[in-house]
């Protein structure tokens, strides 16, 4: 089985008294139930938490040997590889900008724990030779970080997992310029049918602390996280999902602690009309339901949205006391 090194931690940005060492333990103790084996921390980071949660396995990033005899506790440490020898309980990590750069690796084939970060073109390259040439260029079992630069890394990291690599480098939604972690391990399971320890229903609170640690907000489309990735508009999809989920949808919400949710716009037809209808506890004649349809898409279009609950509902009753108006008049 494989190993993940989560480097969440390392990518945050820390300011004077922000984030609190509070909100980075709680963080520690959320990322091993994701997926992670061991999280990558800074010195910065272990003095703002002082005390570590016990749980997770904790790996110390360095600049120097100083640090190691100064931190000493630790299991391993990572330490940016300048031409030095094999150090005890060090993963040695090197940068590979070029694939091209790949054969030049035999200077350090002697190491036993070695980080490849970089690689960010891999997949526009034939990345399978590569990958067989980086694994058979060292004894011991070689960590993947790959980097963003193309938007390829979660791919590139997949990729290294299905090829028979042993471990890799993420972070939780990427931060950093990283694999994302949530997507890895969703494809792990979706993809490489592997049974893992993970407890993706906590993704919703991971992204709440994730969010207020860096003061960013998650996009509404991003993928596994974001608050919209469930939410249907599209007629054809709507009626589709109501009938077979499994027909749009790669894995139940649930999955990650989100639910399916319809949504109506400019690309809704009468079945998505007729489902939110249904959602309400109500139920209407065809005639209405081409009258709301009607209204719900020239709404959408004016505001370039998909429409609220509270504004379908206000529709449907402006349409049906309109109509009863037109009746009695």
């Amino acid at each position: 089985m494989f190993k993940i090194i989560d480097r969440t931690l390392t990518a945050i940005k820390l300011e004077e008294d922000y984030p609190t060492g509070e909100m980075l333990a709680h963080m520690c103790k959320l990322l091993p139930r994701l997926g992670a084996d061991y999280i990558e921390i800074s010195v910065p980071v272990l003095e703002r938490i002082g005390e570590l949660p016990a749980e997770p396995k904790y790996i110390l990033k360095v600049d120097n040997i100083e640090d190691i005899k100064r931190y000493h506790t630790f299991d391993m440490y990572v330490l940016k590889s300048k031409d030095k020898g094999q150090i005890d309980r060090v993963i040695h990590e090197i940068q590979v900008n070029d694939v091209r750069e790949i054969p030049m690796l035999s200077r350090y084939q002697d190491l036993t724990n070695v980080r490849i970060t970089g690689l960010d073109e891999l997949m526009c390259t034939e990345y399978g030779p590569a990958m067989k040439r980086l694994k058979e260029t060292f004894k011991t079992p070689v960590n993947l970080c790959p980097q963003n630069s193309y938007c390829c890394a979660t791919a590139i990291a997949l990729e290294w997992l299905l090829s028979g690599g042993k471990s890799v480098s993420a972070s939780f939604a990427g931060i950093g310029g990283y694999a994302v972690l949530e997507e890895l391990m969703m494809a792990v399971k979706v993809i490489m049918h592997k049974k893992i320890n993970v407890d993706l229903s906590i993704l919703p609170e991971a992204t709440m602390i994730y969010e207020t640690i860096t003061k960013r907000k998650v996009s509404y489309n991003k993928a596994v996280l974001g608050e919209n990735i469930f939410a249907v508009e599209a007629g054809i999809h709507a009626d589709g999902i109501n009938k077979n989920p499994l027909t749009y949808e790669p894995y139940d919400p649930k999955t990650v602690g989100k639910c399916r949710r319809i949504v109506v716009g400019k690309h809704s037809g009468t079945s998505a009309i007729k489902i939110k209808l249904k959602e309400k506890g109500a139920k209407l004649p065809d005639s209405l339901i081409e009258i709301i349809l009607e209204n719900v898409r020239e709404e959408s279009v004016i505001k370039r949205r998909s429409l609220t609950d509270i504004e379908f509902i206000r529709i449907v009753k402006e349409v049906v006391r309109n109509e009863k108006q037109k009746i009695y008049s």
